[in-house]
């Protein structure tokens, strides 16, 4: 997804500071998702850290609806 998580949040998560998703839309990877140790939401972002917008927004919203978890536009 060419995105900073890759390389600078593999620390975080190796000491539980933080959990990485991807949720895919439509077979493809599009949405790269922060989650922190109490399951809020921190950040949602789409390929090269872009601000999800149309389908890849869409596919957050069906993602949080999948997982229970409400909606909230981050980033």
């Amino acid at each position: 997804m060419h995105n900073c998580v890759g390389w600078c949040y593999t620390e975080l998560a190796r000491k539980k500071y933080c959990t990485i998703v991807y949720a895919k839309y439509k077979n493809k990877y599009r949405i790269c998702i922060e989650v922190s140790p109490k399951f809020s939401i921190r950040q949602a972002l789409g390929p090269g850290n872009r601000v999800l917008q149309g389908e890849d927004l869409l596919a957050y919203q069906e993602w949080c609806r999948a997982k229970n978890i409400k909606f909230k536009k981050v980033f």
